[in-house]
């Protein structure tokens, strides 16, 4: 796939050397509603939902992919939130997750919380910056 213009601005914007866009079908929202990277070499995924060139990306990097069905993206299965040293926050109700990431050493800290989900975001959305720069 072209790179998208968006994606070539961000890449010196970031100070990154490579930049990935994700194309994604329009329900998923977000990447991080079917996609998640929870420590150096585990992400959570529903795969079928990622481009196949996205997937060999993460294979050539050694990223071990715990899967998820397509319906764990509407029930924020993937938007969860790494804090390092093998711990990530997730919803409590995403038992089947939860159990699969701690059974790969994460300490998953769950979160009982409904009300930022009315409104369609999870814990990955709750730790966006207020205010930049």
């Amino acid at each position: 796939l072209p790179m998208p213009a968006s994606v070539q601005w961000l890449m010196p914007e970031l100070w990154l050397p490579c930049v990935t866009g994700v194309p994604l079908k329009r329900e998923y929202l977000h990447l991080d509603m079917c996609f998640n990277l929870v420590d150096e070499h585990l992400a959570v995924s529903y795969k079928k939902g990622l481009p196949d060139d996205f997937r060999k990306m993460l294979t050539k990097h050694d990223i071990e992919v715990i899967e998820v069905d397509e319906d764990a993206i509407f029930q924020h299965g993937c938007n969860l939130q790494s804090l390092g040293e093998h711990r990530v926050m997730s919803l409590k109700r995403n038992e089947a997750v939860n159990e699969k990431l701690a059974a790969k050493g994460m300490e998953v800290i769950e979160l009982n919380i409904t009300e930022i989900l009315k409104a369609g975001g999870g814990p990955h959305c709750m730790t966006f910056p207020i205010l930049r720069g």
